[in-house]
């Protein structure tokens, strides 16, 4: 089933299931209560979205884990990547798939949990799934009607930084944290990560600008290493042919997603634009990290990184949409308008600042 077909699932049948089920349970009639966290062990949080969600969401999980809590994950299945990753780190218990039938039907008729978390903002589907799993107490995001399914919801703006609004998801056990990402113990050396795809073409730089900037600053790094899946193999191609220094390595499509996170555990810088080895990297700690930013919201997405954009007046023209980009009457201009001697300059200027996340 593809995207397509589960947005519209989503926003229709999605929708009005949610509206029947929460029919008399307003939006005020449940304050923000106050339990106790020591009564609650095994926890369920549900992610739909894709591989930079799930490394946003790795502080919370890392929490609950480190507070001694079980944590199992309820995700799709083409984004359990890094939900795997951090279980074979000892984070998590099992992970279930949301468009499996079989792992539904195993959790609604075998599992009950004290506590599940709903980490999605906007799709309908996820807030459905939690009611019908056994639990004490449902927790999300108070966006829409999914509200009224939770037992408590807790405030969520595009403005926050997302790792610190999936945190929130605590405030109803009176726990205030800051997400933290824990660096690894490793020598870094003078390497450069870099990621030139996207997801969405608005979010894509043209190439012979990324040529240029890797031709400008790529001999100043002991090693340069293009990253990115199949999807980036013939864009990393185009760019590795053109470039004229000889430290480059060019890893796209070779690599796993842990693969991927191995190598930002490895390297002291990362450029990327505004996609999921961004969050990859937050993930990997890595020490100095710069997006180039189109359409997207810096403050949602860009938190610890130094944010590379060119301002306009329309800039984070997806805030109202949930990430979802909407088409551009400007043809971009945000991103495709941003000289490389914009990026170098700010690359060069700000790249010994310590990041603060």
């Amino acid at each position: 089933m593809n995207d397509r077909t589960i947005k519209f699932i989503d926003a229709t049948i999605g929708r009005l299931t949610v509206k029947l089920m929460g029919m008399g349970r307003g939006r005020n009639a449940r304050p923000i209560p106050s339990w106790n966290l020591d009564d609650h062990s095994e926890f369920l949080l549900i992610r739909p979205g894709g591989i930079g969600d799930a490394a946003l969401l790795a502080p919370l999980i890392r929490w609950l884990s480190d507070h001694g809590k079980t944590v199992d994950i309820l995700c799709m299945q083409r984004n359990a990547g890094v939900f795997s990753i951090l279980r074979s780190r000892g984070m998590i218990r099992h992970i279930n798939h949301l468009d499996s039938p079989s792992d539904m039907i195993r959790l609604i008729r075998h599992h009950r949990y004290d506590v599940i978390l709903d980490t999605e903002q906007s799709f309908y589907l996820s807030a459905v799934a939690s009611r019908f799993i056994r639990r004490s107490i449902i927790i999300g995001f108070d966006t829409n009607e999914r509200r009224n399914l939770y037992d408590a919801f807790v405030r969520y703006s595009q403005e926050d930084y997302e790792a610190e609004s999936f945190m929130r998801l605590l405030e109803p056990f009176g726990i205030q944290e800051r997400p933290i990402f824990t660096p690894v113990s490793r020598s870094r050396g003078n390497t450069l990560a870099v990621f030139a795809g996207a997801s969405h073409p608005g979010r894509l730089w043209p190439p012979d600008h990324w040529r240029e900037v890797l031709d400008r600053i790529g001999d100043r790094f002991d090693e340069v290493i293009l990253i990115g899946g199949p999807a980036e193999k013939e864009l990393n191609d185009k760019i590795a042919k053109a470039y004229r220094h000889k430290n480059l390595r060019n890893e796209a499509g070779n690599l796993t997603l842990g693969g991927t996170l191995e190598v930002l555990e490895s390297v002291s810088h990362l450029l990327s634009t505004d996609s999921w080895p961004l969050h990859l990297g937050t993930l990997a700690r890595v020490p100095h990290r710069f997006a180039i930013f189109g359409p997207g919201v810096a403050e949602k997405w860009g938190a610890g990184s130094h944010v590379i954009r060119r301002s306009i007046p329309c800039i984070g023209c997806n805030s109202a949409r949930y990430s979802q980009t909407p088409p551009c009457p400007y043809k971009f201009a945000c991103l495709q308008e941003l000289t490389p001697d914009t990026v170098i300059t700010s690359f060069l200027t700000h790249q010994w600042v310590p990041n603060e996340i």
